[in-house]
């Protein structure tokens, strides 16, 4: 009888136990985790108790009145008010969490990724210049931009490598002019980038190097680039500048005009290059005896003629009223000059007239201030 009493109170003790409260003791959350970005961060908060063998409603009580927070130490993660984690943008974040004194706390590091979607290339369009830029490099970039998803491996390959050639590191380099696309491949993505490859001139030159003008006459100069590859100036950046402009004046489109009899050097500046023209200004011929004379000669360049001074004139072929005390009939206009020799044309390049030089640059320049059909030369005529 005794021993049944003993049991029973055993018995009695145990279940006593179980229904009593419990408290925590101990927080644990995983060491570290990965989501990606925009995703719930589901961080399991495991607890250990006082009284393990709690009832479920005692352990749920201790959790409530031992009232776990949690923070994050960087916008990767954030933290709503009921305690919702949240993966806003990659990167790295420790999440704490912490009981309500402040006695129990564990950590665990979560990693946000952004997956990758596709790449890109920093310039989707590339100008290099033979004698000028020559090469530049294309840096891959990840898309989405935020990616955290390394951008390595890519592969680079170009459309046409007779005008610009790319190496594994994506320096593209100009071969000759005309177009070609570089196209960028990493994985199952590809993007691509077009180039434009042209010749920057390393020198301009004027169609003649010298050349004459009678007082009031006037000319416009052509400017050519060099070499015969480059295009032609581009007019709206070129300046000209006289030497003396009491000798001659120059306007911003290149119209040189004679003041008085002289020497004066025309110049033209375009990018950095310079050409030089050296121009000789002579006095109108002096008006025969009888009152009358025929059109002065064209300037010895042969691009522009002086005004009619003295009388009026019909040509070589015509005549001229006599004035000035002539008697009977009429005075024959003079001879005119032979007109200056006409450059003659080479592939490539022209011969200058003043010394037969052959100069490269493409077209012809003659004495009536017009060009070949070259691409290099620009000018008003």
């Amino acid at each position: 009888m005794k021993r049944i009493l003993i049991v029973s109170a055993a018995m009695a003790a145990v279940m006593m136990l179980t229904g009593c409260s419990t408290t925590v003791t101990g927080i644990d959350v995983p060491e570290s985790m990965t989501v990606e970005v925009g995703q719930p961060v589901d961080l399991a908060v495991n607890y250990t108790y006082k009284n393990e063998n709690a009832s479920d409603e005692k352990k749920a009580a201790a959790q409530s009145e031992a009232c776990v927070k949690l923070t994050s130490d960087s916008p990767a993660v954030t933290v709503a008010e009921d305690g919702t984690l949240t993966a806003a943008q990659g990167g790295e974040a420790i999440i704490t969490v912490t009981s309500a004194d402040g006695t129990l706390s564990d950590i665990c590091k979560v990693t946000v990724i952004v997956p990758l979607t596709g790449i890109a290339l920093d310039q989707e369009t590339l100008a290099l210049a033979i004698n000028g830029t020559e090469s530049a490099r294309l840096t891959a970039a990840p898309v989405p931009a935020e990616s955290t998803e390394p951008v390595d491996g890519v592969s680079y390959t170009s459309s046409n490598e007779a005008v610009a050639t790319v190496a594994e590191d994506g320096t593209v380099t100009a071969v000759a002019d005309g177009e070609a696309e570089i196209t960028a491949t990493l994985g199952e993505y590809t993007t691509s980038c077009k180039v434009t490859v042209t010749t920057a001139p390393d020198g301009i030159k004027f169609g003649k190097a010298s050349g004459s003008l009678t007082v009031g006459g006037s000319t416009t100069l052509k400017l050519y680039t060099t070499p015969s590859e480059a295009a032609a100036p581009d007019m709206s950046q070129v300046t000209f500048t006289s030497s003396d402009e009491n000798v001659a004046t120059v306007d911003s489109e290149g119209k040189v005009t004679a003041q008085k009899a002289g020497k004066a050097t025309i110049t033209a500046t375009y990018n950095g290059l310079t050409a030089e023209y050296s121009l000789t200004v002579n006095n109108k011929a002096a008006a025969p005896a009888g009152g009358s004379t025929a059109a002065p000669s064209s300037a010895a360049t042969g691009n522009s003629t002086s005004p009619v001074t003295g009388g009026s004139s019909s040509g070589s072929t015509g005549s001229t009223p006599s004035t000035g005390g002539s008697s009977g009939g009429t005075t024959p206009a003079p001879e005119q000059p032979a007109p200056a020799p006409v450059p003659t044309p080479i592939p490539g390049g022209y011969v200058d007239a003043d010394n037969g030089t052959i100069i490269e640059g493409g077209g012809v320049f003659d004495d009536a201030g017009s060009a070949g059909e070259d691409e290099n030369a620009a000018g008003l005529l």
